[in-house]
């Protein structure tokens, strides 16, 4: 599962790290985190053959967070330049791909920031 992969993903890309520190985290950001950071959820898709799950296709979205506008259009393009076609073996998690699906921008008035989320289609095994 691409899960197990994600947080070793985001912490191998120094751009992203410069910007983020270790401030990564599945599904919900703890009370009180410094900003910014990133938060992830997982969409799968698995794809059967007749041998059973061939490989998959896992949507993840990232919300990114972040005090300032230019500053999480910053780590947007960070982790679109880390993960865009990314190939490899993460967290015992092969990955053949990766691509964006859709972005938006916002502001989260709970959070005070301002938040990039992105969709970025795996495939992987």
């Amino acid at each position: 599962m691409i899960g197990k992969a994600i947080y070793n993903l985001c912490t191998s890309m120094s751009g992203l790290t410069a910007l983020v520190g270790q401030r990564f985290y599945p599904v919900v950001m703890p009370e009180g985190t410094q900003m910014p950071c990133l938060v992830w959820r997982i969409r799968g898709n698995p794809a059967y053959t007749k041998s059973g799950v061939g490989h998959e296709e896992t949507d993840v979205d990232f919300r990114i967070f972040a005090g300032e506008y230019d500053d999480a259009i910053d780590i947007f393009l960070a982790l679109r330049s880390g993960l865009e076609d990314i190939r490899g073996v993460y967290n015992g998690v092969t990955v053949s791909g990766g691509r964006i699906t859709n972005f938006f921008d916002d502001y989260d008035r709970e959070a005070a920031a301002f938040f990039f989320e992105v969709t970025i289609n795996f495939k992987h095994s």
